[in-house]
């Protein structure tokens, strides 16, 4: 599979550190979805450019494996003037590997993303900016597109 460029993305949102060991991000994201759903996130913010929501994992320590930061939000035209609650952040433009994943939800994307890490050497990841874009509020067969950010020229 080759990878594309993708565009810089604005996105207003809110996020947690966790890590990949002995089930806390699980445990951690099951807190912050639930959280972005309760306190209606999505409503509250300004310029929002479309429905999406995209879950970042950015920030990473060394890998998967270890800490990271896992952020939630929607993709909005200027992050300027967002409530104190939430926080901006910038994807930035660059070499994406694309991944279609539609199924039973969660269980279809936790699926994909044992596929990822059990062909972690093969992947040519960059730890930069991986993404989830949800195009619909998350339901029983949901389709979303993962991009896990590359390393340039590697096809995959």
């Amino acid at each position: 599979m080759k990878s594309i460029e993708r565009p810089k993305a604005l996105l207003a949102g809110i996020q947690v550190r966790t890590i990949n060991r002995n089930g806390q991000s699980l445990k951690d994201l099951g807190v912050l979805w639930k959280a972005f759903y309760e306190q209606q996130i999505q409503q509250q913010v300004p310029q929002r450019i479309n429905d999406e929501i995209w879950v970042v994992y950015h920030d990473y320590a060394s890998d998967h494996r270890d800490f990271y930061t896992a952020f939630i939000g929607c993709p909005v035209k200027d992050p300027s003037g967002l409530p104190e609650n939430l926080l901006s952040l910038e994807v930035p433009a660059g070499a994406y590997l694309p991944r279609a994943v539609q199924g039973h939800m969660p269980q279809a994307l936790l699926a994909e993303w044992e596929l990822i890490w059990n062909n972690e050497p093969n992947l040519n990841r960059a730890y930069g900016h991986d993404v989830e874009i949800h195009t619909t509020v998350p339901a029983e067969d949901l389709a979303c597109w993962i991009y896990l950010s590359v390393h340039r020229g590697k096809e995959q």
